[in-house]
């Protein structure tokens, strides 16, 4: 099991290693898209079983990846 970020970790047997919330099978990616359809987070907490600082851990590991790619704008 690999701890990607605090809460959140990447194992191969639990969801095909996609980084979840630790000590769940609830995937990092199904908690932002829920938040990105406009999902109230006490409402993500209740759907997931999860709590505040769980969402908020899951949000910080993407911000995290984002912040660590490197982009180039594509010039026409």
């Amino acid at each position: 099991m690999n701890e990607s970020a605090k809460g959140i970790v990447a194992d191969p047997e639990i969801m095909h290693g996609k980084p979840v919330i630790e000590g769940t099978r609830v995937p990092v990616e199904v908690v932002l898209n829920t938040l990105a359809e406009d999902v109230e987070v006490e409402k993500v907490c209740e759907e997931f079983g999860i709590d505040r600082k769980q969402v908020s851990n899951a949000v910080r590991f993407a911000a995290d990846r984002i912040s660590a790619e490197e982009y180039r704008a594509i010039q026409a």
